[in-house]
């Protein structure tokens, strides 16, 4: 939330640790354009990846829905919306931390409340800034890998190498 306080930060990219990025951000913030936020959702999907790739179809877009996203990567541009929305986030998840039948993460209802009335607008990034493999696109600018799998994966183990600083 600290960093949406700032002036001087017009966007904001929120990654995972274990996620690889390959080259220059210049296209993600090319595809964002003028939208609040570029997302990856797989929420309605699962883990099907035939699904995943098809997965921002009209139902998607349907009221009612609760929608959610991969929260391992977001593209944020700091305006008034996407300040409200970390601010309220926020302050649930701290006002609940020590209720143990607390809602986990309230990032869903205050996304699609967001969302239905308008004030933030997102767009589906595609699949080359958020690759997940198995098998990886030489491609796509961004990999992370999937849970336990990444551990296995020779493709992004040999990708982590690259960028590994030794100390001694």
């Amino acid at each position: 939330c600290e960093l949406l306080d700032e002036d001087e930060n017009e966007h904001i990219l929120y990654l995972d640790a274990d996620t690889i990025v390959r080259s220059d951000l210049s296209p993600l913030i090319e595809q964002v354009g003028v939208n609040s936020m570029g997302l990856f959702d797989f929420t309605k999907y699962g883990n099907d990846d035939e699904a995943r790739n098809n997965q921002w179809s009209s139902e998607f877009n349907s009221p009612g829905r609760t929608l959610g996203a991969s929260t391992g990567l977001m593209f944020i541009k700091n305006n008034e919306a996407t300040r409200e929305f970390f601010a309220n986030v926020y302050a649930e998840m701290k006002d609940n931390m020590d209720d143990p039948d607390a809602e986990v993460v309230p990032f869903e209802r205050h996304y699609t409340r967001m969302v239905e009335d308008g004030s933030i607008t997102r767009v589906k990034l595609s699949r080359k800034f958020k690759d997940e493999g198995p098998v990886f696109s030489d491609d796509s600018i961004i990999w992370s890998g999937r849970g336990a799998e990444k551990l296995m994966n020779t493709q992004y183990l040999n990708e982590v190498e690259k960028y590994k600083i030794y100390t001694h």
